[in-house]
């Protein structure tokens, strides 16, 4: 499950552009590290970062974007992830036959 738990967009004064923030609750720390690392694959990302305020706790997901949506970031990097997992169980159903 994953659950937006705060959206901000941020002005930059300097660059007179808009960012914004998205923080998201999510119930697997491996999709959150999976998740994270794929979204710096984008340029628009500028912060990905999770964290998790206790061991029993959902981590969070932080993702910050130089310009464009957040979510937007978000759906590429999981459709790159899923393309990813499919090339990944075709060479290990090619492997097993």
């Amino acid at each position: 499950m994953i659950k937006i738990i705060e959206k901000k967009d941020l002005e930059n004064p300097s660059a007179k552009q808009d960012k914004s923030t998205i923080k998201l609750e999510i119930d697997s720390l491996t999709l959150a590290e999976a998740l994270r690392k794929e979204l710096w694959n984008d340029k628009n990302v500028s912060i990905s970062a999770w964290n998790r305020e206790h061991y029993s706790k959902n981590p969070v997901i932080i993702v910050k974007t130089k310009s464009g949506n957040p979510l937007k970031a978000i759906k590429d990097a999981v459709s790159r992830l899923d393309e990813i997992n499919d090339s990944i169980l075709s060479e290990f159903k090619k492997a097993v036959k």
